[in-house]
């Protein structure tokens, strides 16, 4: 009996192990997609700003930025 505990208990800890393996795993790929997403959003408020400084107008800079009219007069304000 207790040899089959010994074993049930290892495939436990195996168990555990790979599992937290996984989530780790996991949350480094989460971690990386939010920062690559936060890294494109400032990316793109950087470039609407530096536009906006140009004289470049707010719907131009809308559209190819992607950032709505009312986003863009935002900034343009906040300049």
């Amino acid at each position: 009996m207790n040899w089959i505990c010994t074993i049930n208990g290892v495939g436990n800890a195996s168990g555990r192990a790979e599992g937290l393996k996984e989530g780790i795993e996991q949350g480094r790929k989460e971690g990386i997609e939010i920062g690559e997403a936060k890294g494109r959003e400032e990316g793109i408020l950087e470039t609407a700003v530096s536009a906006l400084k140009q004289g470049i107008p707010v719907e131009t800079v809308a559209s190819f930025t992607g950032l709505s009219v009312t986003e863009v007069e935002q900034l343009h304000r906040d300049l």
